[in-house]
Formats: C-alpha cells, structure tokens, sequence
C-alpha cells in the first residue's frame, strides 16, 4: 500500500498521514515486498525490484526486475473528489538490470541512478542509469566495489559524479567509489571514507543545500543471518560535502538524548 506524507507550515501536527484513492485508468498496485528501492523525479516516484514471495504458498521468495511508475495527484476539487488519487504504471522498458534486492537508488535530473543489491548470482556493484524520458536503462558498468547490498548512493558537483558508498559485502564496508558522469568511467580504485565507520542500510538523503548528502544510522554489527536478520546498529548523523562527497561533519546522540 502507500501513503502521502503531507506536509505544512508551523509547528505540532504540521505533518500528517494520508491514504490515497487509487485512479481506475492505472495498473493495480505492485505485488507486497521488501529490498526495493524508490527515488523521486518530477512528480513520479520510480520503484525498481525488491524480494517478493513467489506465490506458491511455501515462504519462498525471489528477487524481481519490474518496474513501477507511481503518480500521485491533489485534487483542486477536494472535497468534492478524492484528495489524492495514485496512478500505478508497470513500465516495460526492455533491457535493464537484473533482479535484485537490497539496491541503492536516486535522481539526478531526468535521470535515476541504480547500484548494487543482491541478485540471483550473488552481491553485485554495478551501475545503471534509467532516462526517465524514453523509459530507457543504459549499463554503467562495474565499479571496483566488492558486491553488496544496503548501499548508499550520492550526487557530487551538481550531478556530474555519482558516489556509491558504504554496504554489506558480506561484513559492514566504509569505502567509496565515484563514476564521472561527463567521462563515463569510474574514478581510480575504491577507498576508505574518513570519518565514516562501516555500515550499511542507512537512511540518505541526496541534493540538500549546496548539493550535500545528510546520511543517517545504519546497521554497524552484521546479524548471523546477514541480509535475512537484523544486527547492531548506529544512530549518527553524517553531513557529506555535497563536491567532495568528504564527511563534513558528524552529529551523535549526547547522554541526555540529544544530539
């Protein structure tokens, strides 16, 4: 199912939750699942694969390669319409990446950029970048990154570099790689990110003021289980300088509580 975040101007209560009619000239919604990944261009958010169940009743699941356009409109004739309405498309886009979950992906301009996650073949670290114009994926290429799922991914100099960061490879990473937009290539070899301690699964959010990156949490301590369970896990802030793709700056909880 989904849910419309609305937000407004003041104080407590400014934010609330909402459910959305779904539109009759749209697909039905995407099948339940988890591992997916979801990035936002324009008015669509754009969800690539994730791990479903396979239907067979037996608790087996699988990773999938579809593809969903998700419209979301507010109506000016509320209360006399629906608020919202969502309109679901399956986007049918031909050659593209493989199924996958635990994958990283985000917008930069009329494109989405998509790295990693874990396929029917392992860990991958691979990139791909879909045109949000012509419905269309182009392979990027393998970075130097050990395989991994539960990346992090960031937009550097406007949009010229995509950063793939961190992930688990198995056991929590801390390393970078940078793909140069304009050259099409990957820049030199993997490296460590001062500042930043492995992890992976962390909550980022891209193209804040001055093009930073604000990164949050993340588990720090892998399960037995790996991806299937949950381990240990961080609660800091990081702020990434939005041309270097360096940790500026790092926030953690006081004693009190308060960070």
């Amino acid at each position: 199912e989904l849910w419309v975040a609305e937000g407004k101007d003041g104080g407590a209560g400014a934010w609330r939750w909402v459910s959305p009619e779904v539109a009759k000239d749209g697909c039905a919604a995407p099948p339940a699942r988890l591992g997916h990944a979801a990035a936002t261009v324009g008015r669509n958010v754009y969800v690539f694969g994730g791990r479903a169940s396979t239907g067979g009743g037996d608790g087996a699941v699988a990773d999938s390669d579809d593809m969903y356009r998700i419209e979301v409109v507010h109506s000016p004739h509320w209360p006399f319409s629906p608020e919202y309405t969502v309109k679901y498309t399956r986007i049918d886009y031909g050659a593209g990446p493989c199924a996958r979950s635990y994958h990283a992906m985000i917008p930069s301009g009329h494109h989405l950029y998509l790295f990693g996650g874990c396929g029917p073949a392992g860990r991958l670290a691979d990139l791909h970048r879909f045109d949000t114009r012509f419905d269309t994926w182009t392979d990027l290429g393998t970075s130097s990154l050990s395989g991994r799922g539960g990346a992090a991914l960031m937009s550097l100099g406007g949009g010229d570099r995509i950063a793939a960061v961190a992930g688990f490879a198995g056991r929590e990473t801390g390393d970078s790689q940078t793909y140069d937009v304009r050259a099409g290539e990957w820049d030199g070899e993997a490296s460590d990110v001062a500042g930043l301690s492995p992890r992976s699964v962390c909550a980022a959010a891209t193209g804040l003021d001055g093009g930073r990156t604000v990164l949050f949490g993340g588990e720090v301590g892998p399960s037995a289980r790996e991806h299937e369970g949950a381990g240990s896990f961080e609660d800091d802030c990081l702020l990434f300088d939005g041309a270097t793709g360096e940790v500026e700056e790092v926030v953690r909880r006081g004693p009190d509580g308060e960070g």
